[in-house]
């Protein structure tokens, strides 16, 4: 049987992911649909971390902390410019895992299907972790590619207000809204400036077989890119240059690839024509 133990503070959940085969335990939805602990395991319940369940929202952008549930962040009060985060909330699956699930297990999860990590890429998100090395803060596209034995526990996710004029989205696409592999997701923001020429661009895509990332070699060939310009071939050959996608019961890797392609065509324009 899996050891358990629930500590009381994060000094306490830090030295606990020490243990062997250490597996932390948030909402529990992951643990419990694709990897439950084996024996021998040591389970971190986070439960009594209370500290780490705030959603702030101040002058220096919003202060998530990773055991807030998808259901708390869309009672929340966030910020117009938030606006994927809030669209990548009310896409996650069914009321009830929107209860259970918690920011920080999306984001710690490795299969691919980050909805918050896609949404949070765009919004220049941080990490901010804590282990047995004590504690740090580092661009949330790292913390997502970090090492397989990497033991560092996510305590709060750190998102700075964009520019202004900075336009922002989310979009996913699955056969079904919950309950089923999605064919995938994806996020933008974009900013002009005075004489309408692309000053800012971000773009990120996840799917089943691809993690989430930022696209940007796309970025960079969006800034600068004047009104009027249609961004389609851009698009699409980012998207032709990323890893296969996996073939699954939902559809296959090239019909995935397509329809990224086709979500964040889609978006960008909406992004460009919103009032």
């Amino acid at each position: 049987m899996p050891r358990y133990i629930r500590p009381a503070n994060l000094a306490e959940a830090a030295a606990a992911l020490a243990s062997r085969q250490a597996v932390v335990l948030a909402g529990g939805t992951e643990l419990y649909r694709v990897a439950f602990p084996p024996a021998g395991a040591t389970v971190i319940d986070l439960a009594r971390l209370d500290e780490l369940r705030q959603i702030v929202c101040g002058e220096a952008g919003l202060c998530l902390g990773a055991l807030a549930r998808w259901s708390d962040l869309l009672e929340a009060e966030l910020p117009d410019w938030a606006a994927p985060l809030r669209e990548a909330a009310e896409a996650i699956s069914t009321p009830q895992i929107r209860h259970a699930g918690t920011l920080g297990g999306n984001l710690a999860s490795r299969t691919g299907e980050g909805d918050g990590a896609v949404a949070l890429l765009v919004l220049q998100a941080r990490a901010r972790v804590c282990g047995p090395a004590g504690f740090g803060e580092l661009p949330l596209a790292q913390f997502l590619t970090r090492p397989p034995d990497d033991v560092a526990l996510l305590t709060h996710i750190m998102v700075p207000p964009p520019g202004p004029h900075t336009r922002a989205g989310f979009r996913k696409l699955g056969l079904r809204k919950a309950l089923g592999p999605p064919i995938g997701a994806v996020a933008a923001s974009l900013r002009r400036d005075r004489a309408g020429a692309v000053e800012r661009a971000c773009a990120a895509v996840a799917a089943p077989g691809l993690r989430p990332m930022r696209l940007m070699v796309l970025e960079e060939r969006l800034h600068g890119l004047p009104p009027g310009s249609d961004p389609s071939p851009l698009v699409d050959a980012a998207i032709a240059a990323l890893p296969e996608p996996r073939d699954d019961e939902a559809c296959s890797a090239g019909y995935r690839r397509h329809a990224l392609a086709a979500l964040l065509r889609r978006l960008l324009a909406e992004l460009d024509g919103a009032p």
